[in-house]
């Protein structure tokens, strides 16, 4: 994930490679087995639960700034044009998509997605469904590349949610609901 974990500070927006996106509201001080830590309280904008991570390890837990300058759009629309090289078997497939997710940014995600939309495309090809496994890190992917979108945008995550998959139903028509 895009690292740039030291110049956070509360107000800014985030995504969490596990928990999805949120905004810092707070910096909090607490004391773990006798350790005084500092941690960022991030208010999760898809169930509004806070999480909290700890600052030193804020890089380690896969926290990174929300990318401006780049509309969600965009990067779906690069993703479109990119070429996908995608691998015929689904678990080169995960790995290549995890690492898409690992980096984090809205235009790796959009790969990432993509993908596994092609992916999808050939399996269809060959009357076979994708794998559970395979669906479930489509999932994943989708959840946080909303949270971007989400944040970028400042919707709230269930209309940009909609807002992706409007997008993937125009790229992709025969997997429109």
């Amino acid at each position: 994930m895009t690292k740039r974990t030291n110049t956070l500070k509360v107000g800014d927006k985030v995504v969490h490679r596990h928990h999805g996106g949120g905004i810092i509201c707070a910096i909090a001080e607490q004391t773990v087995n006798g350790h005084p830590a500092q941690y960022f309280v991030i208010e999760n904008i898809i169930d509004g639960m806070k999480h909290y991570i700890p600052i030193q390890h804020a890089a380690e837990a896969q926290l990174s700034p929300v990318e401006v300058g780049i509309t969600p759009e965009e990067s779906l629309q690069n993703m479109l044009h990119e070429d996908l090289a995608v691998p015929a078997d689904h678990n080169q497939l995960n790995e290549i998509v995890n690492e898409k997710i690992e980096e984090g940014s809205i235009q790796s995600l959009a790969i990432a997605v993509g993908m596994i939309y092609e992916y999808r495309k050939q399996e269809s090809l060959k009357k076979r469904p994708i794998s559970q496994l395979t669906r479930k890190v489509l999932q994943h992917a989708e959840k946080l590349l909303s949270s971007h979108i989400a944040l970028i945008e400042n919707i709230n995550y269930q209309n940009a949610e909609n807002q992706l998959h409007v997008w993937l139903d125009q790229a992709y028509p025969q997997y429109a609901a």
